[in-house]
């Protein structure tokens, strides 16, 4: 469960954890509701919600700029998944990426000039794929660059702290490590799965190792220290937790059945640790 949408061949799209403006009044998210897969704009509290996407193919998994100017997301082509990029009304959907991968968005820079996406290809590999974490520049009037940064699986806004997992064949268990890339340190903070830093790289959020229906994981990554907090969410199985854009709630989704749904959106407030639940909005 490394990405925010949970990749089978062949099936039908499962939800992803939506991404939430920085006020958090609104959001962005995918549905299957037309049959495939496209993504949605709607009002935190509010009923309706605009669909901007309306093509063939299924697009999934949105990721909303800090300056809500974009939207990245995937769309699917031949098995393949490949990032696009548009207006927040759905105008100018450009192309991103291309090739025999399976790209999934993470975070934009604060800034906006980079994106930050989890690439999986079956490079050096028999059978299982190989997730990487990249950047794609996005600077207005030059070619998009892309950047290898390693084999990370999340990463904070300005890409200084990056987190991945590593299975400890010792102990059978997996371990999260945290690296920070400006001052070169790096430790295990926590086990579990699906990990997910904040966009200052201060905290970040897990599934417990034994994948219990019913927690979620907070650990805060202060002065060289992490501590741990598991917290009781709503039982059923989850999308990966996102921290939101201005970093004042965890976005998590619950799927109506391991094989995905409508689910249901809520939000931990990590001001006083409750959890909301949120409408769609479709």
């Amino acid at each position: 469960m490394e990405s925010r949408w949970n990749y089978n061949r062949g099936e039908p799209l499962q939800p992803a954890t939506p991404s939430f403006a920085p006020d958090g009044s609104w959001f962005v998210f995918d549905s299957p509701a037309t049959g495939g897969g496209d993504i949605y704009r709607a009002r935190r509290g509010a009923a309706g919600a605009v669909r901007l996407t309306s093509g063939p193919e299924v697009e999934q998994c949105p990721v909303l700029s800090f300056d809500t100017t974009h939207v990245a997301y995937i769309r699917k082509s031949s098995g393949y998944e490949h990032l696009w990029l548009m207006d927040p009304n759905g105008s100018n959907q450009t192309q991103l990426t291309r090739g025999r991968v399976l790209d999934s968005p993470l975070t934009f820079s604060s800034d906006g000039s980079k994106l930050f996406f989890v690439r999986r290809s079956w490079r050096g590999r028999a059978l299982l794929p190989r997730a990487e974490l990249f950047s794609i520049n996005l600077l207005p009037g030059f070619k998009p660059q892309i950047d290898h940064l390693g084999p990370f699986t999340s990463v904070s806004m300005q890409g200084d702290v990056v987190a991945w997992t590593r299975f400890n064949t010792s102990v059978l268990s997996s371990e999260i490590w945290v690296s920070n890339r400006v001052s070169r340190t790096c430790s295990k903070v926590t086990i579990g799965y699906a990990p997910s830093l904040s966009p200052d790289g201060r905290r970040l959020v897990s599934q417990p190792p034994d994948l219990k229906y019913d927690t979620l994981r907070i650990t805060e990554l202060l002065n060289g220290e992490a501590v741990n907090k598991d917290i009781p969410v709503p039982y059923g199985p989850k999308t990966r937790p996102f921290f939101s854009s201005g970093g004042q709630f965890i976005a998590f989704r619950i799927l109506d059945s391991e094989r995905g749904g409508k689910g249901s959106i809520n939000l931990i407030h990590l001001d006083n640790l409750t959890v909301e639940k949120i409408e769609m909005g479709d």
